[in-house]
């Protein structure tokens, strides 16, 4: 899984894209 806890605590300045493919990565695992 590529988000990680450590990957969470570096979104200081949140990149939407990347908040976006996460959000959208859980959904898929959620299915």
């Amino acid at each position: 899984m590529a988000y990680s806890y450590a990957d969470e605590h570096r979104l200081a300045a949140p990149d939407l894209a990347k908040v976006g493919e996460v959000i959208g990565q859980l959904v898929n695992d959620l299915g």
